[in-house]
């Protein structure tokens, strides 16, 4: 139902196990199926302080595609609004209400892992984009009560349009993931897992410039830096469980791993449905075991390691068949 102020949607969609489109896009996960109601109730006429005013329900299951073994379901809410000064404001929380079967952090063939249900929440804003200056802010928790995992995002984003051909974007985003619990490593046949302090931080800065309706300019530059210190190591059952008591793992899972990337797109269209895009991208990789505290020491070791640079050039040009075939 697509009109009204009462809306639904009812969705199922199939993957088989075989399916894989890598050639021409990027295929994350087979052997799936999902299963997902929506509900929304939208007001779209101002009233008191907002403009509109938006909210959606939805009931999602996941399953395997070969022998519906269920993996996920989950419950969410979201709503989103906009004032009559064009503040947009949003939030939104969810939960697991029973475990979840992960197949793939096992990282072995035919085994899984089973996480605990969960719950979250998130919140936040965006200042009114018409003006030159705006700023983005959003925060995020999530638990699973079970393991006793935490986990805390930030975000804030300042945006400036010096005109109408130039504008500045930078994002900074810090999480702080504490117990997380995850695949560890491996000790002969069995599977180890271990629980960890996991802290991400991640720099965008951002630009685009406009030469003309037809030409433009855009620039983005990426910092991530993300470390995690493990506690406790556990061996994964065959059931999916961890251990009850404690594995000694004596390997160094400590891990720092960083990256930066500039990615410099000049974009022209030369002609209805038709494009020329020359690329150039520049890309640092660091990884190495053992934390690394301070931050301006961690970016020195990521300026230290080796670059990669490519540059590439793409045309893409639209034929019509109705006029070839006239012609």
């Amino acid at each position: 139902k697509t009109r009204g102020n009462f809306q639904f949607q009812l969705l199922r969609a199939a993957i088989n196990p075989n399916f894989n489109d890598n050639d021409m896009g990027i295929t994350h996960r087979n052997n799936e199926i999902t299963d997902r109601t929506d509900f929304h109730y939208n007001i779209y006429e101002p009233f008191w302080q907002l403009r509109n005013f938006r909210n959606r329900i939805r009931v999602q299951n996941q399953a395997r595609y070969n022998n519906y073994g269920i993996e996920n379901t989950y419950v969410e809410y979201t709503s989103n609004a906009t004032t009559l000064q064009y503040t947009y404001v949003y939030q939104g929380m969810f939960f697991h209400p029973t475990d979840r079967k992960d197949y793939y952090e096992p990282r072995t063939q035919g085994r899984m892992f089973v996480r605990p249900k969960g719950l979250g929440a998130w919140a936040g804003i965006s200042s009114d984009y018409r003006k030159p200056f705006a700023l983005d802010l959003q925060i995020n928790y999530s638990q699973l009560p079970r393991f006793n995992t935490t986990s805390m995002a930030y975000r804030i984003s300042p945006r400036y349009r010096f005109n109408d051909q130039f504008s500045f974007v930078h994002s900074l985003r810090l999480n702080l993931n504490h117990n997380d619990v995850g695949y560890a490593g491996r000790s002969d046949d069995a599977i180890v897992f271990g629980n960890r302090d996991v802290t991400t931080v991640e720099n965008v800065l951002s630009s685009d410039y406009i030469v003309r309706n037809d030409m433009y300019f855009s620039l983005r530059l990426r910092q991530y830096w993300s470390k995690g210190e493990y506690d406790n190591f556990y061996l994964l059952r065959d059931d999916g469980q961890l251990s009850s008591n404690t594995y000694d793992f004596a390997s160094n899972r400590d891990f720092n791993f960083n990256s930066f990337n500039i990615d410099l797109v000049f974009t022209w269209l030369f002609a209805p449905g038709s494009s020329l895009n020359v690329v150039w991208k520049n890309a640092i990789l660091h990884e190495q075991r053992g934390i690394v505290q301070n931050y301006f020491d961690n970016f020195g070791l990521l300026l230290d390691s080796p670059q990669y640079n490519s540059l590439s050039l793409k045309v893409l040009y639209y034929l019509d068949y109705q006029q070839l075939r006239g012609a």
